[in-house]
């Protein structure tokens, strides 16, 4: 007699992640977390008494969440979507505004630059450092 085989069909999990996991990859705590489950925002699995995130549906959450940048109404913004050369390209914005506009208008301009914001003024006497020479050479 032939030994029955049973054969099973795989399922395909998605990846879970923990709650801590979850946080740790957001730089957010875990009670954060815990927050967007509750509110609806993330989906997750109970588990016991806690849960688990799919990597989906943190890739889905996350895609949601963008910030987007908007001025406030009446002024305007410059965004460049790649860092390499954005410093040249804005002092090289900075200097242009600098020549064309009255002095008056100098106080009216600030440049935002890896997180720190600049006066006009400020931003075109930065000292020439290795990023100006690279970009130069290019």
């Amino acid at each position: 007699m032939q030994a029955d085989i049973k054969i099973q069909k795989q399922h395909q999990f998605p990846d879970l992640l923990t709650s801590e996991e979850v946080a740790e990859l957001l730089k957010v705590t875990p009670q954060t977390v815990g927050n967007y489950i509750r509110q609806g925002d993330l989906p997750a699995y109970r588990v016991g008494r806690s849960h688990r995130i799919a990597q989906s549906d943190l890739i889905h959450f996350l895609s949601q969440n963008r910030a987007t940048v908007s001025p406030p109404s009446g002024q305007a913004a410059l965004i460049l979507k790649q860092k390499s050369g954005a410093k040249l390209i804005l002092k090289t914005t900075a200097e242009f505004l600098i020549k064309n506009l009255p002095p008056n208008q100098y106080d009216s301009i600030a440049i935002a630059y890896d997180d720190n914001e600049y006066s006009l003024k400020d931003f075109v006497n930065q000292p020439v450092g290795n990023w100006q020479k690279r970009a130069l050479k290019s």
